[in-house]
């Protein structure tokens, strides 16, 4: 497997990985990865985290979470946009925007498991004006 074979010491081979992992479809990475936790009862985006740095470790997750259950990971990354102080414009508009029609309407109900809070709420308390009234339109 990708892993077992790249993944010891100097010999790890992340360039590889990397590869491999943005050549296949995402339905792809998630057989890979039950499988891999069958073979092994490990999961791959724990593996694959311990293996590598910061950035690195932030892309694989992302791709691999991604391809588990994509509007869960939005939903995840919509909520963390908004938590806390001040707001992530750029996340929470690039999946509000590209994903309005689409798949939006279950991300929502990702949203609302994960948080147990509308989308739309926390939309209009943490943004304003014409930014708001925007974003507002798309996700209702």
């Amino acid at each position: 497997a990708v892993v077992s074979t790249q993944s010891t010491g100097e010999g790890r081979n992340i360039d590889g990985i990397a590869t491999f992992l943005t050549s296949i479809s995402l339905a792809r990475i998630d057989a890979l990865q039950r499988t891999y936790f069958m073979e092994t009862a490990d999961e791959l985006v724990t593996v694959l985290a311990e293996m590598t740095g910061h950035h690195v470790k932030d892309c694989f997750t992302s791709l691999l979470l991604a391809a588990r259950d994509f509007d869960y990971y939005a939903a995840y990354e919509l909520h963390a946009a908004m938590e806390g102080s001040g707001t992530d414009e750029g996340t929470l508009t690039r999946i509000v925007v590209t994903r309005a029609d689409k798949d939006l309407a279950s991300i929502k109900d990702s949203y609302k498991k994960l948080t147990t809070r509308e989308l739309a709420k926390d939309v209009k308390d943490d943004t304003s004006g014409d930014y708001r009234r925007v974003l507002l339109a798309l996700i209702n």
